[in-house]
């Protein structure tokens, strides 16, 4: 008889420790996935961040570049599906309306290039550069807005 309740507890024991291991596996599965998909935001952001400061930088140089400004469109659309369903926020910041703002002050920019009599004049310089520093505050709030914790 004591044999049989020895047998059972340890099988209980041995079934709540499978539970907890099972659990522990899915909690780390969860971390693992939730932080690449924190280190993908983060870094796609960053590229955003520096390809529009190097966008700007060769139009300044009145040495356009279409592939970077391609290439910033087509990642600030996906990154807007990314932000609109990972609902990114912080205590300060809405992101979603944060990024929205970004890419309306890119866009405007991009029309502002595309207007602009060449070569361009000090004051559109000027102008230009003070775009250039306000996307850069927008993107870099962005970009630490998205950063976890545990990325500090």
């Amino acid at each position: 008889m004591r044999n049989h309740r020895v047998s059972r507890g340890i099988s209980i024991l041995a079934i709540v420790l499978f539970l907890l291991l099972v659990f522990d596996a899915a909690v780390v599965v969860w971390y693992v996935h939730r932080s690449h998909q924190d280190t993908f935001i983060v870094n796609r952001l960053g590229q955003v961040r520096g390809a529009i400061q190097q966008y700007i930088n060769l139009e300044l140089l009145e040495a356009p570049n279409g592939r970077i400004r391609n290439g910033i469109q087509e990642n600030k659309n996906e990154l807007l599906l990314i932000v609109r369903e990972r609902s990114i926020s912080s205590d300060s910041i809405d992101s979603l309306t944060l990024f929205e703002d970004l890419k309306n002050d890119f866009d405007d920019l991009i029309h502002m290039f595309d207007t602009s009599v060449r070569p361009l004049s000090a004051e559109s310089r000027s102008e230009i550069l003070h775009r250039s520093e306000e996307l850069w505050r927008m993107s870099n709030s962005l970009v630490l807005s998205a950063q976890p914790p545990y990325f500090l």
